[in-house]
């Protein structure tokens, strides 16, 4: 068996001034709710801890193979 790697460049890019990012949620009208319940389930269980944050409706810009590419995510969590 052959095993070869693929090198992908990615470069972190700011979000462009000019880009509107639209505060309804495009596929789940109850996205904002269940972000925000899963959020206090996660601080009410104590799962939480205060050096993590629990991020909704904003931008992540990077280049990617020289491809500029924007995604927003319904939410994420960074520890």
């Amino acid at each position: 068996m052959v095993v070869s790697a693929s090198t992908t460049k990615i470069t972190w890019e700011l979000l462009p001034e000019d880009f509107v990012l639209d505060d309804e949620p495009v596929d789940n009208v109850n996205q904002a709710s269940l972000a925000a319940a899963l959020t206090e389930s996660l601080e009410l269980a104590g799962k939480l801890p205060e050096t993590a944050i629990a991020t909704t409706n904003y931008g992540i810009c990077a280049t990617v193979n020289g491809k500029f590419v924007i995604k927003a995510p319904d939410w994420a969590y960074v520890p």
